[in-house]
């Protein structure tokens, strides 16, 4: 009898210390470590099952210039520039635009950040306003919310999650803010910020928040990823890069701006995060990395092999057969998804890709190259310094 009263203390026990929801992580169990610091070339199937190209389709009065971020959203890809979004099909083909500057109330003075859900969101954060839209492109509402931040994610629960950077909001010292539009109200604030580093550690993050189901949030500076779980924002997986990681102390001098904290990373061979993302699936994960600067990586987890790599270039062998390679720091990533991630190339970089090629390999079997590709060939015929950007839709695997 008395070991029957044991058993059954022993259980409501156990369960009444168990959390009531999985915010609880183990982060011992699946640390991502750096196996070698020596970058390396891999070909592009090894992250990805294809990569091609789409040409965007140019309006005497719509031009494209430098993409910031891209959501793909029923077969149609919606494109942030400065001061626009313009969609457009799967095959390149222009749809609408919205491009709606201004200073009246139902106008946007920046487009800080976007999302893409039942409807189109712009974040405007000189107003602390969010813009929506329907899905052609027509305005629809808009609404306000409290605090200063630089990018956004509507996290389809009934909450929004803000993001921050360094950049405190009066008494609220936090980088991650979750707001529930309904109650309007901020429910809680997570992740500190290091009081220390705000004068010159400021990086735009766009691409941080989860673009699908499951996906987790990273940011420059962290060593840490975190997951949105059931309102709130809890670590997830830690990051080592052993002796390349910026030591603490670092953080603890006084730079007068990033310019000079940059001055300082380029003489040394720590690895950061800066202006990062981070990708995660069942096969691979990827956390875009700076060395010195201007040198930029990959951190590469090859899942299936269990190693962990640095990678500085991409060879194209879906479609240049290797003979041409991609430079990490020449790949613009602008958006990722459940099935892609997007790059994008001025045209005038694609035409140059195109003339080394023609270089490399001579002018019968570049003839021949182009009859037997004739994507590249169509988009190279018609493409000219000034067109709108090349779009590059990489498959992850």
């Amino acid at each position: 009898m008395n070991k029957v009263i044991y058993l059954y203390i022993l259980c409501v026990v156990l369960f009444a210390c168990k959390p009531e929801n999985n915010n609880q992580f183990d982060l011992k169990s699946n640390p991502l470590i750096l196996d070698s610091s020596k970058p390396s070339k891999i070909n592009a199937s090894s992250i990805f099952s294809s990569l091609s190209f789409l040409a965007l389709e140019k309006m005497e009065d719509k031009i494209i210039g430098n993409i910031s971020k891209i959501i793909c959203k029923d077969s149609i890809l919606f494109i942030k520039t400065r001061n626009s979004i313009f969609a457009y099909n799967l095959k390149g083909e222009y749809l609408f635009d919205i491009s709606n500057k201004g200073e009246a109330p139902e106008q946007y003075r920046t487009i800080s950040d976007f999302d893409v859900n039942d409807n189109i969101e712009i974040m405007d954060h000189f107003s602390k306003k969010i813009h929506v839209y329907t899905k052609d492109g027509k305005l629809k509402s808009s609404w306000k919310y409290p605090l200063f931040a630089i990018s956004f994610k509507n996290m389809k629960d009934g909450n929004y999650v803000f993001y921050s950077g360094n950049t405190p909001n009066l008494d609220n010292n936090y980088m991650f803010h979750v707001y529930s539009k309904e109650k309007n109200k901020l429910i809680k604030s997570f992740v500190d910020i290091n009081k220390k580093v705000i004068n010159y550690f400021q990086y735009m993050d766009i691409d941080n928040f989860p673009q699908f189901e499951g996906q987790k949030i990273f940011m420059s500076g962290s060593k840490m990823v975190y997951k949105y779980d059931r309102g709130g924002i809890f670590p997830a997986r830690e990051i080592n890069l052993k002796e390349f990681e910026i030591p603490k102390e670092v953080y603890n001098k006084s730079f007068e701006d990033v310019s000079y904290f940059d001055k300082y990373l380029e003489k040394k061979d720590y690895l950061s995060a800066q202006n990062t993302f981070y990708l995660e699936n069942k096969n691979n994960t990827i956390i875009p990395l700076s060395r010195k600067v201007k040198e930029k990586l990959w951190l590469w987890e090859n899942k299936t092999l269990k190693q962990t790599k640095l990678i500085n270039s991409l060879s194209d062998d879906f479609n240049f057969e290797n003979h041409i390679s991609y430079e990490i720091k020449d790949l613009s990533t602008v958006g990722i998804d459940q099935k892609n991630m997007y790059f994008w190339k001025d045209s005038a970089e694609f035409l140059d890709i195109i003339k080394r090629l023609r270089l490399k390999i001579g002018e019968e079997n570049f003839r021949t190259f182009m009859d037997s590709h004739e994507n590249i060939k169509k988009i190279s015929s018609s493409t000219s310094i000034g067109s709108n950007p090349i779009i590059i839709m990489s498959e992850i695997l």
